[in-house]
């Protein structure tokens, strides 16, 4: 099975299904970025005194079993489901995002209030960072184009706009956030949804980490153990932070 390489899913919908013939494109799109994935870099060669050329040693990614102190816990991938790891060496996506030899990475997190954190991307050589985030955000832009009527839904209104943040201890690292918001109301029935994403990129490694909040008040007494979460989701600021964060647990030697 596939895993989609990093993209951003449009920010109202739910990340997409981590099964199925597509999970190439959805990783580097779906940011969805949740997907993120120019021109083929095939061969590059570390040759900056052993790290990144800004201070960054080269680093693969291997999502830990907790992540952000420990607040989240990764949840069990269900069978069918694909496990995060596929090799992306030859990916024509990956190529045209600028990320060669890449190895693809993906997990779902909870925490106590029942919040959502989903991470995927693509550790690898990136020549241009920059140039990948930016073509990541233009894929998650264009996923939402392509996809009027569900952003439309529960009123859903933009919070933060893809904004490049600069959170603490992300030298060499380009971050980009957005957020989101809706409400909807059937009866009694009311449901909130805030989603914030943020991607990141470096050298290493390109990903999306993404905080959803899906809670429901009034719903009848036989579907009261729906898994609404409480709280609210996390600023696009306060999800650059945490992003970096993620970024930091989940590095290992290259």
């Amino acid at each position: 099975m596939n895993t989609p390489l990093p993209t951003a899913p449009p920010l109202h919908q739910q990340p997409p299904p981590r099964r199925g013939g597509r999970r190439r494109t959805a990783l580097l799109a779906g940011s969805a970025a949740l997907l993120i994935a120019g021109a083929a870099v095939g061969g590059v060669l570390w040759l900056r005194d052993g790290d990144g050329g800004d201070g960054t040693e080269p680093y693969t990614v291997a999502l830990p079993d907790r992540l952000l102190d420990g607040a989240y816990k990764k949840e069990p991938v269900r069978p069918g489901d694909a496990d995060g790891t596929e090799d992306l060496t030859g990916d024509a996506q990956a190529g045209k995002l600028g990320i060669a030899h890449g190895k693809g990475f993906m997990g779902g997190y909870v925490n106590d209030k029942k919040q959502k954190l989903n991470i995927y991307g693509a550790s690898g050589d990136i020549a241009d960072p920059r140039k990948t985030l930016d073509a990541l955000v233009a894929m998650a832009d264009e996923g939402t184009a392509k996809h009027p009527a569900a952003a439309a839904d529960g009123g859903r209104r933009t919070v933060t706009p893809w904004t490049e943040f600069h959170p603490s201890g992300s030298r060499g690292v380009f971050v980009k956030c957005t957020s989101s918001k809706s409400a909807s109301r059937t009866g009694a029935i009311s449901v909130r949804l805030g989603i914030s994403q943020c991607l990141w990129a470096d050298h290493s490694a390109v990903g999306s980490v993404q905080h959803t909040v899906l809670a429901f008040e009034g719903l009848p007494s036989n579907v009261r153990n729906t898994p609404g979460a409480t709280g609210d989701v996390m600023s696009a600021e306060e999800l650059s932070e945490a992003t970096v964060k993620v970024r930091d647990e989940a590095r290992g030697k290259k």
